[in-house]
């Protein structure tokens, strides 16, 4: 019989959505200075799909799977069954994708949502741990923390204002940032507020410089001040301990500096970080490396991104469709309709059928 060619088109894409909006002042420019972050362009090509024959088909069958990736020669003995391949897949050769298949809710697309008030917050992988990449902006029902610009003395001082926006979030007063709660403080439950040991050496989250609001009479004037210059956050460590980031030139070698002088009345802002490990259906897992998705811990894929673990896994750093619901061994497996094959050697066999020595294919 005459062995039919299958031709594999590439096709993938990936969607992110950010969206803030408030009301009130009018709006600032969003903050532009990131250190040493690393971006990948998400993107897709069509990779070599080179011809594979089929031995002992008795059935035939339609094949119109698209595919990212080199998809290599095979052959198949012992396939007995006919199948409808429609599915388009994600997977891989020597093209790795860096884009993400996101879930919503918790974690997708970057992105965390919090579930007091359903604020997004994007985050970053840094030093082995996950951080905000914007400032906390939690008001608990407009009854918390100031947006810049707001007369704090006035009527509904606390009320949300485009100044909060852009990532620039709230400034808080220790008090009200650390809650009773240590070292949580205001941050959304699984996450805290990083002590000075965290912040310590950290590089490659987003700078944004708020400003603060100051009541500190050793560092005059007094009021709203240092918006687009520079930026204090509170820390876990004690009211003392804050961090300072300045915009000037000669701190970008070093762009935090911790210092240990605040005042309890200063106003500052929060930014959180995930607490490690996490909690999966009563099992540990590191937010860095895994994330949970119905109940259990996937590991995250190529840059650290999230997916829909129902439909997709990782394997060397690469995403693949899954086979009928299950995961399989890419290069020893091989997915046909929604039945998983072996192989041996190069050579696909239904194992019901036939069984490997070696290299040989033998009938049951």
């Amino acid at each position: 019989m005459s062995n039919p060619r299958l031709i594999f088109i590439a096709a993938v894409s990936a969607a992110l959505v950010f969206s803030c909006s408030s009301t009130d002042i009018p709006d600032l420019p969003p903050p532009q200075s990131e250190i040493s972050s690393s971006s990948v362009d998400s993107s897709s090509s069509v990779g070599e799909s080179n011809s594979s024959s089929s031995v002992g088909i008795s059935s035939s069958f339609d094949v119109s799977s698209s595919s990212v990736g080199e998809s290599n020669s095979s052959s198949s003995v012992g396939i007995s069954s006919s199948f409808d391949v429609s599915s388009s897949s994600v997977d891989g050769g020597q093209n790795q994708s860096s884009s993400s298949i996101a879930i919503t809710g918790f974690y997708g697309d970057d992105i965390f949502i919090d579930p007091r008030d359903g604020k997004e917050y994007k985050y970053k992988i840094r030093t082995g741990k996950v951080w905000m990449d914007e400032n906390l902006n939690y008001s608990r029902d407009n009854t918390l923390g100031y947006c810049y610009g707001i007369d704090i003395y006035g009527e509904n001082s606390h009320r949300d204002s485009l100044t909060c926006g852009n990532g620039y979030g709230r400034t808080y007063d220790w008090t009200t940032a650390i809650d009773d709660v240590p070292p949580q403080g205001l941050c959304p439950p699984g996450w805290h507020m990083p002590s000075i040991t965290e912040w310590d050496g950290l590089y490659g989250i987003t700078r944004i410089y708020a400003g603060n609001y100051n009541l500190n009479t050793a560092w005059p004037p007094l009021g709203w001040k240092e918006r687009g210059e520079q930026a204090f956050y509170w820390t876990s460590s004690g009211y003392k301990y804050f961090v300072y980031v300045d915009s000037r030139s000669y701190f970008a070698t070093n762009p935090w500096s911790i210092e240990d002088d605040a005042s309890i009345v200063d106003m500052f802002s929060v930014r959180c970080i995930a607490d490690d490990p996490q909690n999966c259906n009563g099992n540990d897992y590191s937010i860095a490396t895994h994330f949970c998705y119905a109940g259990e811990a996937y590991i995250r894929c190529d840059n650290g991104s999230t997916y829909d673990a129902a439909k997709y896994f990782c394997f060397g750093k690469t995403l693949y469709n899954k086979c009928g619901g299950q995961a399989y061994t890419p290069g020893e497996q091989e997915c046909i309709g929604n039945s998983v094959f072996s192989k041996c050697g190069t050579t696909l066999y239904n194992p019901e059928t036939h069984y490997c020595s070696g290299t040989t294919i033998i009938p049951k």
